[in-house]
């Protein structure tokens, strides 16, 4: 277990321009729904950490289960300009983006983005990520990365396949040095994403898609559609071709690999 230094935390966001406010905790329920539950702030961005976080949900209100002093939980609040309004749920698609850069200075194998907000290597779970919206355009990004490997009693817990940044990469992982990097790196997109939007992002992610070019399964409530992931649209939206050639622009729901 190593445990984070909060001065190096807070040195980091105070050298971001504009400056960031940092609030660390040992333990912590969710750093997403704290973030979300302060009052508005006069810094446009707040970070929100801790060494172990108990009650972490992911997407569709899914357990995120991080180990105590060895994973990353982290959450930014950020206040974005009304010119973005409409682009705001690719968000989550950027902060992949952005988390899977960083993960992959640490790592010998390609890190690939999976629509819309998973990180995948090996065909396993690396990373997820959970977008909140809030009033008075604001919004709450959730990232938590395995950072640590996922052993079988620790498998026991997480209901998908998952893997470890540690299985990756053949040098320890400094737990301390990849947060200040993923934390420096978001505000970095933020800033350029408020001046260009996703579309100067597009072909980034593109290049990392672990759906494109493979069939898939589309559910979304009791509809199933069947196709060939071709890519996202600059507004984010998975493109899936049927069998006649048609592509439809899927905005929500569960999206899988089928085996051929």
């Amino acid at each position: 277990m190593t445990h984070l230094d909060q001065a190096r935390l807070s040195d980091c966001c105070d050298r971001l321009r504009p400056a960031a406010k940092c609030f660390f905790f040992d333990t912590l329920g969710s750093t997403n729904a704290w973030l979300s539950d302060q009052r508005p702030d006069s810094a446009d961005f707040l970070v929100c950490t801790c060494d172990h976080q108990t009650g972490g949900k992911g997407r569709s209100g899914k357990q995120w289960h991080v180990s105590a002093g060895e994973d990353i939980a982290v959450s930014f609040r950020w206040r974005y300009p009304l010119s973005r309004e409409t682009e705001i749920a690719t968000l989550s698609l950027l902060a992949g983006l952005v988390t899977a850069k960083c993960c992959q200075t640490f790592s010998n194998d390609l890190i690939q983005i999976k629509w819309p907000n998973d990180l995948v290597c090996r065909d396993k779970k690396l990373a997820g990520i959970l977008l909140e919206r809030l009033p008075d355009h604001e919004v709450v990004i959730g990232i938590g990365v395995n950072l640590a490997s996922i052993t079988s009693s620790r498998s026991k817990d997480i209901a998908q396949p998952a893997i470890g940044l540690a299985e990756l990469s053949e040098a320890r992982v400094d737990r301390q040095i990849f947060l200040e990097q993923l934390i420096t790196a978001m505000h970095e997109a933020l800033q350029l994403f408020a001046k260009e939007g996703f579309a100067f992002f597009h072909s980034q992610w593109q290049a990392l898609d672990y759906l494109k070019d493979f069939p898939l399964r589309h559910e979304l409530g009791d509809s199933v559609r069947m196709g060939v992931g071709r890519g996202i649209s600059e507004k984010g939206e998975l493109i899936l071709e049927d069998a006649l050639g048609q592509q439809r622009l899927i905005h929500a729901g569960t999206v899988r690999r089928v085996e051929k």
